[in-house]
């Protein structure tokens, strides 16, 4: 099979959509785009257990609830002010605070491992949690390969309509001139110049193949040759 790029306008247009495809894995190949990613199991990583309880009021962590408590109560408070500058910074005043429960800190319990339990799982934990985060790198440039891929077969498919496009269109200027050579009497330099007046992409390259395909429509061969 020929490479895609020596690919006439006529092969391209031809192409099935396996053949397309064909095309699609080789050019991948070429880029060093793999296939198909082989894909890994998530490795296993054995945190040590959560036995531990905590209690969270905004960035603060205290043992005992009862504190977490205290500093809640505190940050919600409804007995505070706010100035409002009002007509300028030299006339403030202040009026009570109170916007509701938005922005009031809530206490969040939360459980951890302790420091101990953490040490224990040493040197084996951090090769777990290294293993994954190359497993999780190995699945981002899977993601990458697969958007890669994508984007070769859009290109090659581009190449493959357009050239399908292309020919489609020499078709209809050879039917268009073999009909304008009928209105010249037959006269091929009158349906030219129709030709090249009425139709500006009627030149270069496409002038040549439509007078080509033209030359196997017209009854009278030897009139478009």
């Amino acid at each position: 099979m020929k490479n895609f790029d020596d690919l006439s306008t006529e092969e391209m247009a031809a192409l099935t959509p396996e053949q397309v495809s064909h095309y699609i894995d080789v050019e991948c190949l070429e880029q060093g785009i793999p296939l198909a990613d082989i894909e890994e199991d998530k490795p296993v990583v054995e945190y040590p257990a959560k036995t531990e309880v905590f209690f969270r009021v905004g960035g603060m962590v205290f043992k005992h609830e009862a504190d977490a408590m205290t500093v809640a109560s505190f940050e919600t408070m409804n007995d505070r002010y706010e100035s409002d500058i009002g007509y300028g910074s030299e006339v403030r005043w202040y009026e009570p605070h109170d916007d509701g429960d938005y922005g009031r800190p809530k206490i969040e319990a939360v459980k951890a491992p302790t420091r101990a339990a953490v040490l224990a799982g040493g040197a084996k934990l951090r090769a777990q949690l290294a293993a994954l985060e190359a497993w999780k790198k190995r699945e981002k440039t899977s993601d990458d390969n697969a958007k890669k891929r994508s984007a070769v077969a859009s290109e090659v498919w581009s190449v493959v309509n357009k050239a399908s496009a292309t020919l489609s269109m020499w078709e209809r200027l050879a039917t268009t001139f073999v009909k304008y050579l009928d209105v010249a009497g037959g006269d091929r330099e009158i349906a030219l110049r129709f030709m090249r007046t009425a139709h500006p992409q009627f030149e270069g390259e496409a002038e040549k193949q439509a007078l080509a395909r033209a030359n196997k429509l017209s009854v009278d061969n030897k009139a478009v040759a």
